[in-house]
C-alpha cells in the first residue's frame, strides 16, 4: 500500500462505473465516519485506474486527505467489482440486470502484463495475449439473483436502444419494463425522452405506456411475454402460506397441486393485468404495494418464494409457446 498526495487525480475503471454513485446524503456520511474513525479501507487500483472505492475517493478529496491506495492482485477484477459493490448497495432487479449485462462483456481472469518499473508500479496490459472469455449471462444472472430473462432483456437494451438506455436502467431512473417501451420508439424520440429531468422523464414513460395500451389491449399472451418481476414475486408471497408442502403431503391431499397451480396462474394473471392497468411498471407498482406484505419473513418462506419464482419462469415459457396449462 502506498498513499498518494490530497490533490491527486485518478481516472475511475470502466468496471468501477458500472455502479451507481453514491448520493449527497450517503456521501456526506461517508466523509464524517472518515474524519471521526479514518479510512478503513485504501483505494483499490487497477490499470491504473480507481476500481474500488470511487466514494471514499471523493470524500478524501473533499476532506483534502491524502489517499491510500493498493494495487488489485486478484485474478478476476468483474467478480471482484461484483463482489465488492453488489451487496454494499439497495440496487432494484432491474438495476441489477442491467448491470450484470454490463458484466457479462467483459472479459475475465487477468490478462498477462508486462511489470515496469518498481514494486508499486501498475502494469501495462498485454492485451493480445490476454486467454479470458466474457461471462455468461447464465453466470452473473445466478451471481446477481436475478432473472436470466431481465439479463437477457438488459442485453437487448443495449443492442437496440439509445446508448443512454442502459444507464437510465442501471442508475435506477426507469425499470428494464420502462426501457424496452422506450426502445421501440424511433432514436431522436428516445433521446429527447432520456434527456428530459427525472420527473418529466418519468411522466413520458407513462404517456408512452398508455399509448401502447391503446394499441394493443391486455392479453393473456402479453402478460406471459413480460418478464419476472417483483409484481410478480408479490403473487407468489400471496398465496404462500407457511412452508412449502412435501411430496408426501401433496400426494396424501389428493393432487392439491394441479389446483394449486391453476389458482397460482389466475392470481398471477390478474395481478398483472391490474399492473398494466395503473399505468406504472410492475416495479413502480410493487413498491406502492409492498405495505401489504406481510412479515418477517422465514427462511422457509425464502425457500417457497423461491420455487414459486422457478414455477413462473417455467408458465411464462410454456404460455409463450401458445400452449394452454
Amino acid at each position: 500500500m502506498q498513499t498518494e498526495p490530497a490533490d491527486v487525480d485518478l481516472e475511475v475503471h470502466p468496471l468501477a462505473n458500472l455502479f451507481p454513485m453514491m448520493n449527497d446524503e450517503d456521501l456526506d456520511s461517508l466523509k464524517e465516519s472518515i474524519q471521526k474513525n479514518g479510512l478503513r479501507e485504501p483505494i483499490v487500483i487497477f490499470e491504473s485506474k480507481i476500481l474500488d472505492g470511487r466514494n471514499r475517493f471523493r470524500a478524501l478529496k473533499a476532506l483534502n486527505l491524502p489517499v491510500p491506495t493498493t494495487l488489485f492482485e486478484g485474478e478476476d477484477a468483474v467478480q471482484f467489482v461484483a463482489d465488492h459493490n453488489l451487496y454494499r448497495r439497495h440496487l432494484k432487479a432491474s438495476q441489477k440486470a442491467a448491470i450484470a449485462a454490463l458484466l457479462s462483456e467483459f472479459p475475465r481472469g487477468r490478462p498477462k502484463t508486462v511489470r515496469v518499473g518498481g514494486p508499486n508500479e501498475e502494469s501495462l496490459n498485454d492485451l493480445e495475449a490476454a486467454s479470458a472469455v466474457a461471462q455468461t449471462q447464465d453466470e452473473v444472472a445466478q451471481a446477481f439473483s436475478v432473472s436470466k430473462r431481465l439479463v437477457a432483456a438488459a442485453t437487448q437494451l443495449k443492442k437496440k436502444g439509445h446508448p443512454e438506455l442502459l444507464n437510465h436502467v442501471k442508475d435506477g431512473k426507469i425499470s428494464i419494463e420502462s426501457a424496452t417501451l422506450i426502445s421501440e420508439l424511433p432514436k431522436d424520440e428516445q433521446e429527447t425522452i432520456l434527456t428530459q429531468p427525472l420527473e418529466n422523464l418519468r411522466a413520458s414513460v407513462r404517456e408512452v405506456r398508455s399509448r401502447q395500451k391503446s394499441k394493443d389491449k391486455l392479453s393473456p399472451k402479453s402478460l406471459a411475454n413480460q418478464s419476472p418481476s417483483p409484481a410478480a414475486r408479490l403473487a407468489i408471497d400471496l398465496i404462500s402460506e407457511g412452508p412449502a408442502s412435501s411430496p408426501e403431503e401433496v400426494k396424501s391431499s389428493g393432487g392439491t397441486a394441479t389446483s394449486l397451480l391453476s389458482d397460482f396462474y389466475a392470481l398471477l394473471t390478474k395481478i398483472g393485468a391490474q399492473v398494466a392497468s395503473s399505468g406504472f411498471d410492475s416495479e413502480e407498482w410493487f413498491i406502492r404495494h409492498e405495505h401489504e406484505l406481510q412479515g418477517p419473513f422465514s427462511s422457509a418462506d425464502m425457500r417457497s418464494v423461491m420455487g414459486g419464482q422457478g414455477v413462473v419462469e417455467q408458465i411464462i415459457d410454456h404460455v409463450g409457446k401458445n400452449e394452454s396449462h
